[in-house]
């Protein structure tokens, strides 16, 4: 069930909360509490601080970095960040709002130690067109915030097309800021990071066919991070730019 939206209490006691981060972080504190329940965000940060790794332990996050990714994960902010990158507001304060959001857990993210799974998961729906344009050897980088499974096996099986993702290090674990579902081990990749399309076969992991064949074909899509220099060397393409590919909805 989604929480309530923030009401004045709950903002109230969110502006009360302490930061590390000085008036930046105030800052972005103030602008989340115009889209999410804090109250809950905040429940999430507190039980989550003791189960956290990071990086350096000298340089942690501050709170309203944790408060963010907790807010993506479990309290629509990824639904707010699909309409910025949809383009489907015009309100300037909202994208302004957002390109904070996403700068901000960018930066916290680079501070939370990978966890050792270096092969993750990710499930969405595609058309037949975006799906045909993940041609074996081209290449495709991630621009925007992309959740993924830690378990050996889809957890969301609601769309048609399975993504198999390799990685060069293993991804950023946020599950403890996560209440979706424990089980599924959330991850979020490197913004930024760059893969190839190693192979593409027809059919899904589990096998259960496409509702819409036609439309929308079952495939199983291999993804194999590049090195930076690498891929600096060949042309990158921006990987679902009509689409957010944690919801999976097309905005084409």
């Amino acid at each position: 069930m989604q929480p309530p939206r923030a009401g004045i209490h709950g903002l109230r006691n969110f502006l009360s909360w302490s930061s590390s981060g000085g008036d930046d972080d105030k800052n972005v504190e103030q602008c989340l509490a115009k889209y999410v329940n804090i109250g809950f965000v905040k429940q999430l940060v507190a039980k989550a601080r003791d189960s956290l790794q990071y990086r350096d332990p000298n340089k942690q996050p501050s709170d309203a970095g944790l408060a963010l990714i907790a807010a993506y994960t479990s309290a629509g902010l990824d639904r707010h960040l699909a309409e910025f990158h949809a383009r489907v507001r015009r309100d300037p304060r909202f994208n302004e709002d957002m390109l904070l959001f996403e700068k901000t857990i960018g930066d916290t993210i680079k501070l939370l130690k990978k966890g050792e799974a270096k092969v993750v998961r990710r499930n969405v729906q595609l058309d037949r067109d975006t799906v045909a344009s993940f041609a074996p050897g081209s290449v495709v980088g991630f621009d925007r915030l992309t959740s993924v499974t830690i378990k050996p096996q889809q957890t969301y099986r609601g769309g048609n097309v399975d993504f198999v993702i390799e990685t060069r290090a293993g991804v950023v674990q946020v599950e403890p800021l996560s209440d979706y579902d424990k089980a599924e081990r959330e991850g979020i990749l490197d913004l930024g990071a760059v893969f190839e399309v190693v192979k593409v076969e027809t059919g899904r992991e589990d096998g259960i066919p496409s509702q819409h064949q036609d439309e929308y074909p079952a495939v199983t899509i291999h993804l194999r991070e590049k090195a930076a220099v690498e891929a600096e060397s060949r042309r990158v393409r921006t990987a679902f730019a009509s689409f957010n590919l944690r919801t999976g909805r097309s905005f084409r």
